[in-house]
């Protein structure tokens, strides 16, 4: 009897091993799981970015947290996120340490600005007041906003680009300076930045950590 008894001890302690073994294992299998969506998400349909600056005041401000989407249509008045390559290379050639630093991973510099032309519009300022005439018209028309007003020469916005400000019109490098930022090519555009994602944008801090 005590023989059957020591078998049956033997083969309760394996059991018990091969389920901790077996709860491990779809341990490392569901966080596996969850690293693959996490990473696909953020690769592939959203980005988390933190805003760096005044250029974007009253809409942003600087170290509000933004989810960017990925994969929607650009519209006009969508607020963006882009690689300024010209920016870059104009840090780069002046060896301004302080904004190289705040490249991202993969060593692209990130602007936050608003659409302001699509490809095709012709944008100009009367008085300070943004006017745009839509590709295939021929009149202006003055834009209906609130930010403070600013001065640029009209401006043909070329196919496959972007003419962009800043909603802090005074203190904004934008698509008014050519050597630094110029039209912005649509293949830069990381995302846009929906009106929802700016109202909250105080509670997604924990978006930030994950994307």
């Amino acid at each position: 009897m005590s023989f059957i008894k020591v078998n049956n001890t033997i083969s309760e302690e394996t059991l018990i091993r091969r389920r901790e073994f077996n709860s491990w294992i779809r341990f490392f299998v569901i966080l596996f799981v969850i690293f693959t969506v996490l990473f696909t998400l953020r690769t592939n349909v959203f980005m988390c970015v933190q805003v760096s600056g005044e250029s974007m005041e009253p809409t942003l401000y600087e170290n509000d947290y933004l989810l960017v989407d990925r994969y929607v249509s650009i519209r006009r008045g969508d607020v963006v996120v882009f690689h300024c390559e010209k920016l870059k290379q104009y840090y780069i050639k002046v060896n301004y340490a302080a904004k190289l630093a705040q490249m991202d991973s993969d060593g692209e510099y990130l602007l936050i600005k608003r659409v302001i032309g699509l490809p095709g519009d012709t944008v100009r300022t009367v008085n300070g007041r943004v006017e745009i005439k839509y590709g295939g018209t021929n009149e202006f028309v003055a834009l209906n906003e609130s930010f403070p007003k600013c001065n640029f020469h009209e401006t043909y916005v070329e196919e496959g680009c972007l003419f962009v400000l800043g909603d802090n019109r005074g203190n904004s490098t934008d698509s008014r300076d050519k050597e630094k930022v110029g039209l912005v090519p649509i293949k830069d555009v990381k995302g846009v930045v929906s009106q929802t994602v700016i109202d909250l944008r105080h509670d997604l801090w924990f978006l930030y950590r994950i994307f």
